[in-house]
């Protein structure tokens, strides 16, 4: 079994304390309508193949006897 740490910080995560203003700025701002995402063919795309994928996988769960 482990040991438990004597360093009192041990449970300490680095760099919280140093967050950048960007990400808090970014965070702020409500996020995209879903419309304005998905006006992207790229992302069009990519979802497709997602779906068409988790069908495929669906399927041949259900096959099975």
């Amino acid at each position: 079994m482990a040991r438990l740490s004597p360093n009192p910080d041990r449970d300490f995560s680095a760099g919280y304390e140093k967050r950048d203003p960007e990400i808090d700025r970014l965070l702020a701002e409500p996020p995209l309508p879903w419309d304005d995402i998905l006006d992207d063919p790229v992302i069009r795309q990519r979802v497709g193949k997602l779906i068409g994928t988790a069908m495929d996988r669906h399927a041949a769960v259900v096959k099975r006897p």
